[in-house]
């Protein structure tokens, strides 16, 4: 429990507590299975260019938010 006691780590464990919470309810899971039926009727026939298209701008959001995590250092 020493993550609670400074309350620097308290408030950052709380936000990535409260994110994880929030995406759940927002229902990203159900962007990400649909995604598929999204991008064929944008006219992307392929199903695996779309499910790429989804991985992708999920690693590339991941690598964007570690880097302006690192640069305000948290």
């Amino acid at each position: 429990m020493i993550c609670f006691t400074n309350i620097f780590i308290y408030a950052v464990v709380s936000v990535g507590v409260a994110l994880f919470f929030f995406q759940q309810m927002a229902g990203i899971n159900a962007v990400v299975y649909y995604s598929t039926a999204v991008f064929r009727s944008a006219g992307i026939a392929s199903d695996v260019a779309a499910s790429a298209l989804v991985g992708a701008s999920n690693v590339l959001g991941k690598f964007l938010l570690s880097f302006f995590l690192n640069q305000v250092h948290v």
